[in-house]
């Protein structure tokens, strides 16, 4: 259906959007095209479009680390799960999915642990066909004998004086905006911490994403970090992206915003909450907070090397003011963690950076009535 049915007629230059297939087999774009298509999104109305797609649940059947499998949420049919240009729909714009973003402290970080952490991603959900890094010019293919994770342990992906840049890689099954993926900045030789962030569909089990945060805040040393329900977007959409976030929100209160770029400098002083929320031993504020935590009874503690894990209920929650469903557990614990959050919270394009929307957002689960 039509998001914005102020206009029908496509978009002068959309279609530049459609992308030649590479000899690989990739869709490739021109830089020449992605910025007439980018003008054309910045200029014009009436043209995104959300579909639905029901993907197959990832399950861990069995899986003693997940504490067996978590129900998925229900009422899922009723949230967009994929943004595209009504011209041309085999491009993605943005998703929504059930995913993770962990903030690494500098001093832990090796590539041999990012490499950990993609293998046990792989061993969860499988090969995923795209990959590429930030000194690669395009994505690259995945082939039977191309294993992303021997990669990374390769002398290639090592720092040296003469690259100072920090090296990302992005592993997903679409280079556009994943439903599913791995992604992985390291911090390289700043104080800012790096990030790991993992995305799976929307209708996943969510038992997956609990067992992956869990494989993380044990393997690394996580000062910091989210997961629930979140968006991935394509990253030439800008701050559109943000503003369909934002009209998501409204409605979808358990929806987390995931902005590492933007947030990874205050990963130590902050925490936004969710389902799931990692809350670093040595932050100043934490002692009141999980001794408030502690107290709730459908609110789980699990402390590891260098963060809590807090989970809020047993699995996350849509918070649909629409149909009346109150995420309350995610709610109590966001509001006991309410002193983590910054008096003045870093603000994404578009809507949220008009005066105290960012804010609002971040108490929106125990200070609704702002929000809405």
């Amino acid at each position: 259906m039509d998001r914005c049915p102020r206009s029908t007629s496509t978009p002068a230059g959309a279609e530049m959007f459609r992308p030649a297939a590479d000899p690989q087999g990739m869709p490739s774009v021109s830089p020449t095209s992605l910025a007439i298509a980018k003008a054309t999104l910045l200029d014009s109305g009436g043209w995104i479009s959300t579909q639905r797609v029901v993907s197959p649940s990832l399950l861990v059947a069995g899986s003693a680390a997940c504490g067996g499998a978590v129900a998925a949420e229900d009422h899922l049919e009723l949230v967009p799960e994929r943004w595209f240009f009504a011209s041309n729909p085999d491009r993605t714009l943005m998703r929504a999915v059930l995913g993770g973003t962990f903030y690494v402290d500098p001093a832990g970080w090796s590539h041999d642990l990012a490499a950990r952490l993609l293998d046990a991603f792989v061993s969860r959900v499988g090969e995923l066909p795209y990959f590429t890094t930030s000194r690669a010019s395009r994505w690259m293919v995945a082939d039977e004998h191309t294993r992303v994770a021997d990669l990374m342990r390769g002398a290639d992906f090592a720092l040296t004086a003469v690259t100072p840049d920090l090296l990302e890689l992005q592993v997903a099954d679409d280079p556009d905006a994943p439903a599913t993926g791995f992604r992985c900045l390291e911090p390289g030789r700043s104080d800012i911490p790096g990030f790991v962030q993992i995305t799976l569909p929307l209708d996943a089990d969510a038992a997956v994403l609990l067992d992956l945060a869990r494989v993380i805040v044990a393997e690394a040393p996580v000062v910091g970090g989210s997961a629930g329900y979140t968006f991935r977007w394509a990253p030439m959409v800008g701050g559109n992206a943000f503003d369909e976030m934002y009209r998501v929100t409204r409605r979808f209160l358990g929806f987390d915003l995931q902005v590492p770029e933007l947030w990874a400098p205050l990963a130590r002083r902050h925490a936004t909450t969710s389902w799931l929320t990692a809350v670093s031993h040595h932050h100043p504020d934490r002692v009141g907070c999980l001794e408030g935590l502690e107290r709730e009874a459908e609110v789980h503690l699990e402390p590891n090397r260098s963060c809590v894990l807090v989970r809020a209920g047993e699995r996350p929650g849509l918070g649909d003011v629409n149909s009346m469903q109150w995420p309350e557990a995610m709610a109590r614990a966001a509001a006991w963690m309410a002193p983590l959050l910054p008096k003045e919270f870093p603000a994404p394009p578009g809507l949220f950076s008009e005066e105290g929307a960012a804010d609002r957002w971040a108490r929106r689960l125990f200070e609704v009535d702002g929000w809405r």
